[in-house]
């Protein structure tokens, strides 16, 4: 694989915690500890939804020996949420342009939360992805999830992070995207007949916020930021360029 320069849009967090000081890669990586997996090395990918997550890790995965685990797959049957304590939802109060909530938006649970999840499920899974990438010697895992920083027991089995950075500019494109996705077999927004400015306060004012809320202001050490918005494929190069720099220190 190509190694692509390294610019100013691709930020990297100094060894250690602290805050994203947003310094260039180039001026700031430094060697991390060897691998724990006995030269594996395991990398959670986390952002917000319709960042380019799944994209990002698909590309990785054809360009390296490579495996994928999408946590989101370990999410509570909807029969399930009110037993597993996903929280009740009331978005009537937002200040909806239409002056009423759309029937189409009509969440009645937070599914942004961690709650929403089957933890010990995905605990397992990563615990047993880890163990078979291992043995069939592959280079790289990647565990992909949005709320993978809420989880202390799943964050230190991974080696290295790659979080997909959202500007404000970018916030709008997202929407976009997540208004006219469809998703885990439902369809978009827009074709369900919300409107798009009625859309856009849902996002700013619960889906936005809500990631915003559950990821850290701090972010892991060894943590490779990137402006969600670069090309994936230039992002992978980067990523991986950033990844076997490390691997030589």
């Amino acid at each position: 694989m190509r190694c692509c320069s390294l610019r100013a849009h691709t930020f990297v967090a100094a060894v250690g915690f602290g805050t994203l000081a947003h310094q260039p890669i180039a001026a700031t990586a430094a060697a991390p500890p060897r691998t724990k997996n006995d030269g594996l090395i395991v990398i959670g990918v986390y952002g917000c939804t319709c960042s380019g997550k799944s994209a990002l890790c698909d590309e990785l995965v054809k360009n390296e020996s490579a495996e994928v685990i999408e946590l989101d797959s370990f999410r509570w049957d909807e029969d399930q949420y009110t037993e597993k304590g996903v929280p009740q939802l009331d978005l009537s109060g937002l200040p909806w342009p239409s002056q009423k909530q759309p029937p189409a938006i009509c969440k009645t649970f937070d599914t942004n939360t961690p709650e929403w999840m089957d933890w010990c499920k995905a605990e397992a899974a990563v615990d047993n992805a880890i163990k078979r990438a291992r043995e069939a010697g592959l280079k790289y895992l990647v565990i992909e999830g949005f709320l993978i920083p809420s989880q202390p027991t799943i964050m230190a089995k991974l080696d290295h992070f790659v979080y997909l950075y959202v500007t404000p500019e970018a916030s709008e494109v997202l929407m976009r995207r997540k208004y006219t996705r469809s998703h885990f077999g439902k369809k978009s927004y827009e074709q369900k007949g919300v409107s798009l400015q009625d859309f856009a306060c849902f996002w700013d004012n619960y889906v936005f916020l809500r990631f915003q809320q559950h990821i850290p202001p701090q972010v892991p050490a060894n943590t490779i930021i990137i402006d969600c918005l670069v090309p994936t494929a230039e992002a992978v190069a980067t990523i991986c360029a950033q990844l076997h720099e490390w691997q030589e220190c």
